[in-house]
Order: C-alpha cells, then sequence, then structure tokens
C-alpha cells in the first residue's frame, strides 16, 4: 500500500483531488475494512457511491458488486 491510515468516517468527496499525498489523483483504489454496530435487529441499508465502482462485504458476505467505469454510481443494499 501507498497509505495505511484510520478514519473517524467513511465519508470523502476527492473530486477531481488526490485522496492524500503521494497517491494519484485517479487511477488508485481505496479499501476500508472495520465494524458497525447495529443499535437492534431488523434490516439496515448500505448505501455507497464512487468515481468508477465499488464493492461491500458485510459478515463476510458481498452485498454490493459495481464494479463500472461510470461517474458516480450510487448503489445500496439491505441486510439483515
Amino acid at each position: 500500500p501507498v497509505l495505511t491510515r484510520n478514519d473517524q468516517a467513511v465519508n470523502f468527496a476527492w473530486g477531481t483531488a488526490a485522496p492524500a499525498g503521494g497517491v494519484n489523483a485517479d487511477g488508485f483504489a481505496v479499501r476500508w475494512s472495520g465494524q458497525v454496530k447495529a443499535v437492534g435487529g431488523g434490516s439496515y441499508t448500505f448505501r455507497v457511491s464512487a468515481g468508477d465502482g465499488v464493492r461491500l462485504w458485510v459478515d463476510g458476505k458481498q452485498v454490493i458488486d459495481s464494479w463500472a467505469a461510470a461517474a458516480n454510481p450510487r448503489v445500496g443494499s439491505a441486510v439483515t
């Protein structure tokens, strides 16, 4: 990895800028791992938006697979 850091939240809007020093403004990939604490039972919806594509796994299961060269795909998936 070119960069490793801890982010308090995953909510970025880099636009045409680089995500950090030493990282190209285009042609990069980002991976976050962490935990989400559910406040109760039921279904939760995860929504993601990305410049080219995005994949999301919850509990080892892929719930979003929207990998395409498209501007700002916005996708969501309910997880129980």
